[in-house]
């Protein structure tokens, strides 16, 4: 920077000591000299991003430059793919079995009623119609407890692949443009299979970072 240029509280490093950098703010002005540095930055105000956990990246779906609003897909680990699979498939399960158990119910409240009505009113000779109806009532009986079950172990699940996938994507919690989005280029990629593995990070290692 110029030196009537450089900002308040930013050190000026000269060509003896280029081996040591600190984290300043500057101000954006012309510059005479300049040195190839390799740097992260955000800006002021901004948010970094970076997953729970360690894993595979394998989906950045933001460039540096671009304009985001809070909610948007930042990025995605390998293992989202399976989580949202699991997913979309527990939760159809859900809907298909607790309209199958209302429809169950329904069946057995009127086998119950009609069981009722033979014991007030039926006659000597339909003696096995009602044990045919309580037969009946107790398989529905069976039947609903066994699905009471399967949806209960279903909701559990669903919470499983919830968790999964909130552990797996990023979304913006901030609106603004990106600063820094970090580059897949083929880390990873696998020749057999044609498909990108994903480049490996931890749960400290920043993916997308948005300024204000």
């Amino acid at each position: 920077l110029p030196e009537e240029e450089v900002a308040s509280g930013v050190t000026v490093v000269d060509d003896d000591n280029q081996n040591s950098y600190t984290l300043e703010t500057v101000l954006r002005r012309d510059i005479d000299l300049h040195t190839m540095i390799y740097a992260s930055y955000t800006f002021v105000g901004g948010r970094d991003y970076s997953f729970d956990g360690a894993g595979r990246v394998t989906g950045i779906y933001v460039e540096e430059g671009d304009a985001v609003n809070v909610g948007d897909m930042l990025a995605t680990l390998s293992s989202y793919d399976s989580y949202n699979s699991q997913y979309t498939q527990y939760t159809q399960s859900l809907e298909r079995l607790e309209s199958e158990l209302e429809a169950k119910r329904q069946e057995s409240t009127l086998a119950y009623e009609e069981l009722e009505i033979y014991h007030k009113y039926g006659e000597v000779t339909d003696r096995d119609y009602v044990l045919t109806l309580r037969q009946y009532a107790d398989d529905y009986d069976d039947q609903i407890a066994r699905m009471e079950d399967e949806i209960t172990i279903l909701k559990l699940r669903i919470e499983h692949a919830k968790a999964g996938l909130a552990g797996s994507v990023i979304y913006a919690e901030n609106s603004g443009i990106v600063s820094y989005a970090m580059n897949l280029g083929n880390s990873g990629y696998d020749w057999q299979t044609g498909r990108n593995r994903g480049k490996y990070v931890d749960e400290n290692t920043t993916v997308v970072s948005i300024g204000q």
